[in-house]
């Protein structure tokens, strides 16, 4: 992208680059499991189903890691759909992800 915009004369860093993701993010692995278990079909697995779902499926810190990597890569804005969105989710998100990153 840095190059067509060298060729076309357009200055990189103007350039906002986000991303639309999934984020399936609960305090600790055993409320993931306990989601994915509900969620998922019988006849497929807890990775299957995380394939499937195609979401950042992490707790707080995991999620804060991940978004990180995103940002290292140059993305600025993020466009986050929560999978299983409750009231706690979001105060996870608010608490321990925002300030972080």
């Amino acid at each position: 992208m840095k190059e067509h915009c060298d060729n076309i004369g357009r200055h990189y860093p103007d350039i906002e680059r986000s991303v639309l993701i999934r984020c399936l993010i609960r305090k600790n692995e055993e409320e993931i499991n306990h989601i994915i278990m509900r969620a998922k079909e019988s006849n497929e697995s807890v990775e299957e189903f995380r394939k499937r779902l195609s979401a950042i499926v992490r707790t707080p810190d995991e999620v804060t890691s991940k978004l990180r990597e995103y940002i290292d890569l140059g993305i600025t804005h993020f466009i986050i759909h929560f999978v299983a969105l409750n009231e706690s989710s979001l105060k996870l998100f608010g608490s321990k992800i925002i300030n972080k990153i």
